[in-house]
């Protein structure tokens, strides 16, 4: 039986395209923690995705920063852009990320996330350390920022009841005091 109004790939929109790709990522990434929980237990799949996540993250900013031009990074402005940039590329509408900052910190949270929502529905919420911040944690390493995430970055915040709300605490020379 064919589908009426069949199209190919070159129909779809480069935003539809994209939306395809992204989601076909991370569908692999949650499948690949998924898997790794069945064969080793939930202790040695949430270190190594968060090493996973973390380096991975640090790949996407160095090619981002290089695709923008932007390297080093030398301002707070550069921070928020590429952190936004690398919001849009890589996770897209999968988490609804909020962003507030001031001179030498970050605050995040996210009013809904894919990972979340997987963990729930698979019964693994209780036991998923929070992949988004270590994420983000990776692309601030790439730009050369050191940082202070609190809370630490561990188990998901909403599944244990809490607001999904990290700040983050940034260091660097050219940041002012």
């Amino acid at each position: 039986m064919q589908p009426q109004n069949e199209k190919n790939l070159y129909d779809l929109s480069q935003a539809e395209r994209e939306t395809l790709l992204r989601t076909s990522w991370m569908y692999h990434d949650y499948q690949w923690y998924q898997n790794t929980i069945e064969a080793v237990g939930p202790e040695h799949a949430n270190r190594n995705n968060q090493e996973a996540i973390y380096v991975a993250g640090k790949g996407e900013m160095t090619r981002l920063m290089r695709a923008l031009r932007i390297y080093p990074v030398r301002s707070i402005e550069n921070v928020i852009k590429l952190i936004l940039a690398a919001n849009d590329l890589y996770i897209g509408k999968m988490v609804q990320m909020r962003l507030s900052n001031g001179p030498d910190w970050l605050h995040f949270g996210a009013a809904a996330c894919f990972s979340r929502e997987g963990t729930r529905k698979d019964g693994l919420e209780s036991s998923y350390f929070c992949g988004a911040l270590k994420r983000i944690s990776g692309w601030l390493a790439a730009m050369n920022v050191e940082h202070k995430v609190e809370p630490e970055i561990g188990l998901c915040l909403p599944a244990q009841g809490k607001p999904c709300s990290f700040l983050v605490r940034l260091k660097a020379d050219w940041l002012k005091p």
